[in-house]
C-alpha cells in the first residue's frame, strides 16, 4: 500500500490536494509515470508539463509523450 493512497489502485477517494498528490507520485512504490501532452514537443503545453514534472521531483521516472490532438492523447492513455 502506498502511504496516502490506502485503496490503491482504486480510483475512489484519491488525494486531491497538491501535497498529497506529489507525495504519492514521489513514492518509491511508483516507478514509472507517463504523461500525455498535446504536441509537438517544444510547445507551451509540453514545456509546462516538463516544468511541473521537474518541480514535483518526479522527472527521473516520468516519460512525456506527445499527441497531435487531444483525442490522440486520450487514445494513447487509454491503451495503457
Amino acid at each position: 500500500m502506498i502511504q496516502g493512497l490506502s485503496n490503491f489502485p482504486s480510483s475512489e477517494k484519491l488525494p486531491s490536494d497538491r501535497e498529497a498528490i506529489i507525495s504519492v507520485l514521489q513514492s518509491p512504490a511508483i516507478s514509472k509515470i507517463r504523461c500525455f501532452a498535446l504536441g509537438p514537443k517544444g510547445t507551451n503545453i509540453g514545456q509546462a508539463c516538463q516544468k511541473w514534472v521537474q518541480n514535483t521531483g518526479i522527472d527521473d521516472k516520468t516519460i512525456i509523450e506527445f499527441g497531435e490532438t487531444p483525442e490522440k492523447c486520450l487514445e494513447m492513455a487509454r491503451q495503457i
